[in-house]
């Protein structure tokens, strides 16, 4: 299976990467991870390489290969990947596509 996935973040994680995004068909929250126990699911900079040997950023678009989701109690979000498919970037975002894909939701509290 694959899904297409806006990237929004790419922090530091076990010397890897957490990288969390936007599904572009459903319009939910995706955290990609790996099956790597000692990282705890951070991703390699091999795994966020495209073919031609550069790295995703945040606000592309990429096609990722997955394996199955793998929620957990504290991150329901997370899909498993498939490490050994290169990822397609099959463009970008800017914030305003990216605002009507997911625009924010605003809580009213009193």
């Amino acid at each position: 299976m694959k899904k297409e996935v806006v990237i929004l973040t790419m922090s530091s994680k076990n010397k890897k990467y957490c990288i969390a995004g936007i599904d572009t068909c459903s319009g939910e929250w995706v955290r990609l991870v790996s099956n790597d126990e000692e990282s705890h699911g951070a991703l390699s900079k091999k795994d966020v390489e495209y073919k031609d040997r550069t790295y995703c950023q945040p606000l592309d678009v990429v096609k990722i290969s997955i394996i199955e989701e793998a929620p957990l109690k504290y991150q329901p979000e997370n899909v498993l990947i498939n490490t050994e498919k290169w990822w397609e970037k099959i463009g970008e975002f800017t914030i305003d596509d990216l605002l009507e894909l997911h625009p924010p939701k605003v809580t009213l509290i009193y």
